[in-house]
């Protein structure tokens, strides 16, 4: 049995966030730069032509939409609610996450940030609730140009059952036009998903010539997906537009076998209002 539903909901809401979090986020580097005390709030909508869990296809071709809407303060408080929809599920608003978080800066050169956060999900369909919520803590490094950047993340999820999981994130971002509201760039990025995962072994046993079948449980911690991706971003005014395709490989798990490369487009499209 591959538990992911819960860990893909927490991931999903993880990039959710990087499009508000993200070191490189010009419209946050402007107003860091300008302004000494500020509040914000950032709405965003995700869209997503294909579904995959931790990477893995499991039979059902649907796309799906996600939403963001997060607020956030100089002082480095950030909280807000996300939620996902499914195409072919029932229902098909899945889950709602509520998130509240704190992160800031470890050196004056900003080459060096912490991220800490709780997330508490809701989920329509009572029987996916195993992980009911999440703690996060990362730590992130950046060149002082910005251009390259990673972030190294572990997250345990807690409720009926309990499991963690390890993130690392690297971009390299190169800025194709960059004027006074208009920023381009391409932004190549690389994840890299370890995780804590219950498997579910079966074993056929010949008991006087009667074949029996027995069930056991084996934790495993291994490296269960990797991700590249290649987004272009355009942020104008308070504007940001993301168009991107994602490469999963999946790495196979207890008995999975012959995993197959996954892949999908992805359009995202935010807005990020001073208060």
């Amino acid at each position: 049995m591959f538990q992911s539903t819960a860990q893909d909901d927490e991931t999903m809401v993880d990039s959710l966030l990087d499009e508000f979090l993200s070191a490189d986020n010009q419209i946050i580097d402007d107003l860091l730069l300008s302004l000494s005390n500020f509040n914000l709030i950032y709405a965003s909508t995700t869209y997503n032509t294909k579904t995959y869990f931790s990477g893995r296809d499991i039979g059902i071709d649907q796309y799906n939409i996600s939403t963001q809407l997060t607020y956030a303060n100089s002082n480095g408080f950030y909280t807000g609610i996300s939620g996902a929809y499914f195409s072919q599920f029932y229902p098909k608003w899945d889950v709602t996450t509520l998130y509240i978080g704190f992160g800031n800066y470890l050196n004056k050169q900003k080459t060096l940030s912490y991220n800490t956060a709780y997330s508490r999900y809701f989920y329509a369909n009572s029987e996916d609730n195993i992980f009911a919520n999440t703690l996060d803590f990362g730590l992130g490094i950046r060149t002082k140009n910005k251009i390259l950047a990673t972030q190294l993340t572990g997250s345990y999820l807690f409720g009926k059952e309990s499991s963690f999981h390890f993130l690392s994130k690297t971009y390299f971002k190169t800025n194709l036009l960059k004027e006074k509201n208009t920023l381009i760039t391409i932004k190549p990025q690389l994840n890299i998903f370890f995780g804590k995962q219950t498997i579910e072994l079966s074993r056929i046993d010949i008991i006087e010539n009667i074949p029996e079948t027995t069930y056991s449980k084996n934790t495993v911690f291994d490296l269960i997906n990797t991700q590249l991706i290649f987004p272009v971003e355009c942020t104008f005014n308070n504007f940001d537009i993301c168009f991107g395709y994602t490469f999963n490989f999946p790495h196979p798990i207890g008995e999975e076998v012959s995993l197959k490369t996954t892949s999908f487009f992805n359009f995202s499209l935010g807005y990020l209002l001073e208060l």
